[in-house]
């Protein structure tokens, strides 16, 4: 997966709540956000399915861009699985 280098310098500060939604096949969802303030906060990398957003099938919380990354890439492969 490839990200813009300017996105991993310390002080980057346009996350937002919303970031990134995927559609897969079976009606699962990946959603990736920014929850907290410009400076503290973390990422949510969540795989839903059926729009049943209060039972999760795939959660993590990360705080910092390459582990959300990483989080992404684990998410993905559970939808391929």
């Amino acid at each position: 997966m490839y990200v813009e280098p300017s996105l991993l310098e310390p002080g980057f500060a346009a996350f937002k709540e919303d970031l990134l939604q995927v559609k897969f096949s079976d009606n699962l969802l990946l959603d990736v956000g920014w929850y907290g303030s410009e400076q503290q906060g973390f990422f949510r990398v969540v795989m839903i399915r059926d729009a049943a957003w209060d039972l999760p099938v795939f959660s993590e919380i990360c705080t910092d861009l390459p582990g959300t990354i990483d989080a992404v890439e684990r998410a993905v492969a559970f939808s391929a699985a």
